[in-house]
């Protein structure tokens, strides 16, 4: 079992390699993506990455089991932190892109300004309550623009729902 264990870590290790090259060359993180092709990235990701963390703690387990040195991972302890990251705010962002995009499907007489007004707020502190180290990256920048310029539109919307306008 132990020679298997030691082989297989040293494939592992080729395959954390790989991983992590393909994430830091085709992830979430590459520049110049937008938004959507960003979050679709990270569900695709978080799924290897959860396949190879499996392993990882497997593998760090038989380490323990047979008194071999535990193999460190920075990288990859690196790229779950990120991927947590991501994975809060493209869930936030998803959620105001469909709530939004879903505002348009209503008709006027059917327009409940309150709900709108709680969702937004609701969506602001959200916003507000991500980890700082997120506040730079640009998919953070796009979701508080996105929700500033809807927070600005809803003083129009409220006009135009407005019972008078009938």
């Amino acid at each position: 079992f132990r020679k298997d264990l030691v082989t297989n870590i040293t494939v592992y290790r080729d395959t954390v390699d790989d991983f992590i090259g393909d994430y830091d060359q085709k992830g979430p993180m590459e520049l110049g993506i937008s938004p959507q092709e960003a979050s679709e990235r990270v569900s695709i990701f978080q799924v290897k990455f959860d396949d190879m963390w499996q392993k990882y703690e497997t593998y760090s387990g038989g380490e323990e089991l047979f008194g071999l040195a535990v193999t460190e991972y920075p990288e990859l302890h690196k790229t779950k932190r990120e991927l947590t990251l991501l994975q809060k705010l493209y869930g936030l962002y998803n959620d105001v892109i469909n709530t939004v995009n879903g505002y348009y499907d209503i008709l006027w007489h059917e327009v409940d300004i309150e709900q709108i007004m709680s969702e937004l707020v609701d969506f602001q502190n959200k916003c507000r309550k991500l980890p700082k180290g997120l506040k730079d990256w640009e998919a953070f920048l796009d979701l508080k623009k996105k929700i500033d310029d809807f927070n600005e539109c809803c003083p129009l919307l409220e006009m135009m729902a407005n019972k008078a306008m009938e």
